[in-house]
């Protein structure tokens, strides 16, 4: 039996999570209780539990927990992200696991245009640490490490960024000792934090480790710290950190051969958009090879022009994800 916790009316208008959240709620919800922004849920799931949080900054996980402790001991896994936080917890249907909500949350964030920062499933995630870290002390959750799903992601906004950390889990009660197969529906965790400022990059923090993550899993992996001023093919002095990370993922991964695919909007004519991605791409190579050392055969330079968004081209936010450049395996 699924036991749904009821928030009482006053307390719900108090949490200040129903103001930003604008989706209706479904019948079996808790009261008050509504969809995060943009975010669709997967269908025959229900509401659980929702609250906003107090944790300022929230500690965003952008790699795996190496330590017990918590965000305050695996600060180079953690970033820091200020602003109003919220959190709502989802039971999928009867039949429904782990992966089932995991790759339902992976589609609809694609879909609905967010950057995947960070991916990781079970112990590699970090184990124990990982979900003493981010469970904490939500008894749902507890003991799961062994089926936990995590995934981090951000959606750039003029005015405030959106992020959004996914754990997903199967609870205990959700499987039968002898065959394992599901009797209840698996729980997510979603947390959405409306950040205070917007930040130009939309994934300017990149790490080596998201970077090796999006290659080995997806054979892709964006950035967008690899800057280049409006129109122009010239790389920018304070790109190189980002150059450094693909040199590093080559120079770790020897038999890896990559393209740089270099991507922008459509507000130049075809012709001089495909010219301009080919030119910046050459640059990112050029500077592969000639100040990193890469081997001329294991990079390559493409332009795509604008003949790939990701995003639609009739807003800032989808704009911003389209300029982009990629690295591809090849």
């Amino acid at each position: 039996m699924i036991r749904r916790l009821v928030i009482p009316a006053a307390m719900a208008a108090n949490l200040g999570v129903w103001g930003l959240w604008g989706a209706d709620a479904q019948a079996a919800d808790v009261a008050g209780a509504k969809d995060p922004p943009f975010i669709t849920r997967l269908e025959g799931s229900e509401i659980v539990a929702a609250k906003a949080l107090d944790e300022t900054p929230y500690a965003l996980y952008v790699a795996p927990a190496a330590m017990m402790g918590g965000a305050a001991r695996n600060v180079s896994s953690t970033m820091p992200v200020s602003g109003r936080a919220e959190r709502v917890t989802y039971r999928a249907g009867s039949g429904k696991g782990a992966a089932d909500l995991y790759g339902h949350y992976i589609q609809a964030l694609g879909q609905a245009g967010f950057q995947m920062l960070f991916r990781c499933q079970g112990m590699a995630c970090g184990g124990a640490a990982f979900s003493a870290a981010v469970a904490g002390d939500d008894k749902l959750f507890a003991g799961l490490e062994a089926e936990q799903r995590y995934l981090a992601a951000r959606l750039p906004r003029p005015g405030g960024d959106l992020f959004v950390a996914v754990y997903v889990s199967a609870p205990q009660s959700d499987t039968t000792a002898s065959t394992g197969a599901s009797t209840a529906g698996a729980l997510a965790r979603i947390d959405v934090v409306n950040a205070d400022t917007a930040d130009p990059s939309p994934v300017s923090f990149t790490t080596a480790y998201a970077l090796k993550t999006g290659l080995d899993e997806d054979g892709h992996m964006p950035l967008y710290d690899l800057a280049f001023d409006p129109g122009s093919s010239v790389l920018r002095l304070d790109a190189r950190p980002a150059v450094q990370k693909i040199a590093d993922y080559l120079q770790a991964n020897p038999s890896v051969n990559v393209l740089i695919v270099s991507h922008t909007t459509n507000d130049l004519p075809p012709d001089r958009a495909q010219a301009l991605t080919r030119q910046r791409a050459q640059q990112i190579v050029a500077a592969l090879i000639s100040n990193f050392g890469v081997a001329a055969g294991r990079v390559q330079a493409e332009g795509a022009g604008a003949a790939a968004p990701i995003a639609s081209n009739a807003t800032a936010a989808g704009r911003q994800l389209n300029e982009r450049i990629e690295v591809v395996l090849r």
